[in-house]
């Protein structure tokens, strides 16, 4: 039985839609300079088994979210893409799609429910979370982020409205230049 689960883990880590990152991620620009650039030069770090299989959880939850929003006409479909920086195609993003209002993008988020319940409390997004969309933003040149959020084990969603804030925009763009300069 153990074979089993080693050959479903493997299949996983080769299929799950985790690749390994040669480029800056815009959603990586929440970690430092030095982490960024070793990133683009060794690749990003392997995943343990665990990881691998939560990460594949949660893009099959993402998909079922995606495929909702554009049920409720919110999202429109087939608009995943890929954000390129306009100084260098070595730094991207992978946007979730947009939404039906104008120049805005959606990003889904799955977690589990004690997480998602502090994020409500708090009505404010993880750091990581906020500056990925500013990221989005500044380099697609859209004016605003929607966020759903799902808990994985429960299925409870919360949602928020994020607005491009230009000047961490164009921080996350120095910083993201700054650290492709060195290579």
């Amino acid at each position: 039985m153990q074979g089993i689960i080693k050959d479903l883990t493997e299949w996983t880590r080769q299929n799950g839609g985790h690749e390994k990152r040669f480029y800056l991620g815009l959603s990586q620009l929440h970690k430092n300079e030095s982490d960024l650039v070793r990133e683009m030069q060794q690749g990003s770090a392997p995943l343990d088994d665990k990881t691998v299989l939560r990460l594949a959880l949660g893009y099959s939850v993402e998909a079922d979210i995606r495929s909702r929003l554009e049920g409720i006409a919110l999202a429109l479909p087939n608009t995943q893409k890929e954000i390129v920086a306009w100084y260098d195609k070595r730094v991207k993003g992978h946007i979730e799609g947009l939404t039906c209002m104008p120049n805005q993008i959606f990003e889904i988020k799955s977690t589990v429910s004690g997480n998602l319940d502090e994020i409500r409390k708090k009505n404010i997004l993880p750091d990581a979370h906020f500056l990925q969309a500013q990221s989005y933003m500044h380099h697609g040149r859209y004016q605003s982020c929607l966020f759903v959020y799902v808990a994985r084990d429960t299925g409870e969603l919360w949602s928020k409205e994020l607005w491009y804030i230009k000047a961490v925009g164009e921080k996350n763009g120095s910083k993201s230049e700054a650290s492709i300069t060195p290579l």
